[in-house]
């Protein structure tokens, strides 16, 4: 089977979630683990140095039983999907968008490691707006400083094609503002303000992969704006890309999954 891995580099409030579950509904395509299933890991992780605890777990058989477990129980219809990565209600839920942001996806490493050992799907998607986790993949190609060479070489030889995608917001960037001031509480790792370090450090090595890779440029604008008509063009335009089948059936579910999430973020936007 020759294995796609679909690497998403996205900045902080440019729908790294979103993006995920839309290239995940198909049913060649791994589903998308839930971080609520590794709880109790990443509890663990964060009571100790996240990457010394990481690798120590990936070598127990705890954590290798845990992941085998819950990939066992990973939705498998396209209702299923949906329902899993639904954004319905999802303030009610957790409160704060941080803390939604807190229980969605696991450490990029696991997804991957799963992926190549397994032969039922041929297509993974992992998004990312981590520096570290960005220089591993840039590592394909040119070998940086603090490349994980073991992460590398793992998938140069299981992974037969790379997709890099950027996702990048120009017109309704101000509404992304307010959104992530609204949701960022004190202190958080997450909606750093447009003007950080990391943000910039995140843009930069975005403009780098449209360089390099000729990365596929999607534009969040038409996510942000709303309506299904802007939304549903970006979306086939992206699936075209990566020659994604297109279907009714999946075009509602994501219609759905876009409209939920366009209502929880809340965006004020501005009539232009």
């Amino acid at each position: 089977m020759d294995k796609i891995l679909n690497i998403v580099v996205y900045n902080v409030g440019c729908g790294g979630n979103l993006i995920r579950f839309l290239l995940s509904l198909h049913d060649n395509t791994m589903p998308v683990f839930s971080r609520s299933a590794f709880d109790k890991f990443i509890k663990q992780m964060r009571e100790v140095n996240m990457a010394d605890a990481l690798v120590d777990m990936l070598a127990g058989d705890e954590l290798a039983n845990h992941i085998e477990h819950v990939y066992q129980t990973l939705p498998q219809t396209l209702e299923q999907r949906a329902n899993d990565y639904s954004f319905r209600h999802l303030h009610w839920k957790f409160g704060k968008w941080s803390s939604y942001e807190n229980m969605t996806g696991i450490p990029v490493i696991i997804a991957i490691d799963k992926f190549i050992e397994q032969t039922k799907y041929n297509t993974l998607t992992v998004v990312t707006h981590d520096i570290s986790s960005i220089r591993n993949f840039q590592g394909l190609t040119e070998i940086k400083a603090n490349t994980d060479i073991e992460i590398v070489s793992i998938i140069k030889e299981k992974v037969n094609k790379i997709n890099w995608l950027g996702s990048v917001i120009t017109e309704y960037q101000e509404a992304n503002e307010i959104f992530k001031k609204e949701n960022n509480p004190t202190n958080s790792i997450f909606f750093s303000p447009k003007d950080s370090v990391n943000y910039l450090r995140v843009e930069d090595t975005i403009k780098q992969t449209q360089q390099q890779y000729n990365s596929y440029v999607i534009n969040f604008d038409n996510f942000i704006k709303g309506d299904s008509s802007s939304f549903l063009k970006e979306y086939h335009k992206l699936l075209d890309h990566l020659n994604y089948e297109k279907s009714d059936i999946i075009d509602t579910y994501a219609i759905k999954l876009h409209a939920d999430w366009h209502k929880e973020r809340n965006f004020k936007i501005k009539k232009y």
